[in-house]
């Protein structure tokens, strides 16, 4: 016979003759309110929310034990704003590949991430040090080298066509300096 934990009673409570338990909780007049006014769309009433964000922990919990559930979970999130986003860009007939790019490469770059350091425990060695830091460098440069190609036409699909080029001036000015220093360094070591 299994037996569950009624944390209300400290008592072993079988869990074959009851289906649910009857749990009294005390909160500050805060955590009252807050309670209250919990926007929770699938829940209505406190024991509702309150189950409601058991679940979410205990999902939250199971994420943390299976990596490939971070993939599905950052997609998901990901997946939902890309959607509403494009029903509205749908509506006003606009389009941003800005948005739409950084949002999937948010997703990616988020799941990869979380995969990354759920398989890593403490303490890290160079080596794990050294490839997070190559892995952060790759899907950086990528994120930046693929905003800089929205600017090449000098207008940009996004729902501003000049944001890319008025936000690109200090980047390409960086760039240059970046430039000169490689430049530099390889006169002097190659």
């Amino acid at each position: 016979m299994h037996y569950k934990h009624d944390i209300a009673t400290q008592w072993q409570i079988p869990l074959m003759t009851q289906k649910s338990i009857s749990l009294s909780v005390r909160l500050s007049p805060e955590d009252a309110s807050a309670l209250a006014t919990l926007n929770i769309p699938e829940a209505s009433t406190p024991s509702d929310k309150i189950r409601t964000l058991i679940r979410r922990a205990k999902d939250g919990e199971a994420l943390n034990n299976d990596p490939s559930a971070h993939l599905k979970s950052a997609e998901n999130v990901m997946t939902h704003l890309l959607s509403l986003i494009q029903q509205a860009e749908q509506e006003k007939k606009q389009h941003s590949e800005l948005v739409s790019y950084f949002l999937q490469w948010l997703s990616n770059t988020t799941a990869h991430f979380r995969l990354i350091l759920s398989d890593l425990e403490p303490p890290f060695s160079d080596k794990h040090l050294n490839e997070l830091e190559l892995e952060i460098a790759a899907r950086q440069f990528l994120l930046l080298e693929n905003t800089l190609r929205l600017a090449v036409t000098g207008k940009s699909p996004c729902y501003d066509p000049n944001l890319i080029v008025a936000n690109s001036k200090t980047t390409c000015d960086l760039a240059a300096l970046v430039a000169k220093h490689i430049q530099k360094h390889e006169e002097n070591h190659g």
